[in-house]
């Protein structure tokens, strides 16, 4: 799965990264929110069915749920409390990356711009991969 995500990253980033028109910067922000909604629906899917007990610790034993086995230690606390939480996280992470890569553009940083979008394309990308893969039935 990491190197179909891999694969889908190149590509898009060869296909992109030497035009420099609205268009491109369109479909990469539509894709970059693809990802993310995907990576929100697989991470939050696996967080309602799965519940981690931890053994020996300081404070003794216990078992919680919905944790998901999220590996993002930032994303963690929102997604580990329920769906509204996690919806906010990945909302603002769309916001982050359309506000940042319209300032770097506005500024005369286009590649830079276009380099916040493909980020987020692979980091949400990969992730929602990784959650499909171990998706609880």
């Amino acid at each position: 799965m990491k190197t179909v995500a891999a694969l889908l990253f190149i590509i898009t980033a060869s296909l992109c990264w030497g035009q420099d028109t609205p268009r491109t910067d369109r479909a990469l922000l539509a894709i970059d929110g693809a990802a993310k909604v995907a990576d929100f629906y697989f991470t939050t899917h696996n967080a309602a069915f799965q519940t981690v007990c931890k053994t020996n610790t300081p404070w003794g034993n216990y078992c919680y749920s919905g944790s998901g086995g999220e590996s993002n230690p930032i994303a963690r606390p929102f997604v580990t409390h329920g769906r509204p939480l996690a919806a906010g996280y990945f909302a603002g992470c769309f916001v982050l990356d359309a506000v940042l890569s319209h300032e770097l553009r506005k500024h005369g940083h286009p590649r830079m711009a276009r380099a916040i979008l493909l980020f987020g394309i692979a980091d949400n990308g990969i992730a929602a991969g990784m959650s499909a893969h171990g998706r609880v039935q």
